[in-house]
């Protein structure tokens, strides 16, 4: 079975985020946050407040995510 081309690039991407979450999740953390991918929405990073879970922001890359702390 032949992988395509923009296939191979995506899943390399995909890889590359999760590589970073580690990292970017710590940073979160420090920042009163809590980076999830969940199983449900696999496409999506999510920000959730530290103490009581609250949704606050979501993003399909972890870049996004990094601006947004970044702010």
């Amino acid at each position: 079975m032949d992988i395509e081309p923009d296939s191979a690039a995506t899943a390399d991407a995909q890889a590359a985020e999760l590589r970073a979450a580690p990292d970017l999740a710590a940073r979160a953390e420090r920042a009163g946050y809590r980076l999830v991918h969940g199983p449900y929405t696999p496409s999506v990073w999510r920000l959730l407040d530290a103490v009581d879970g609250a949704d606050l922001f979501a993003a399909e890359h972890l870049d996004e995510i990094a601006h947004w702390l970044d702010t």
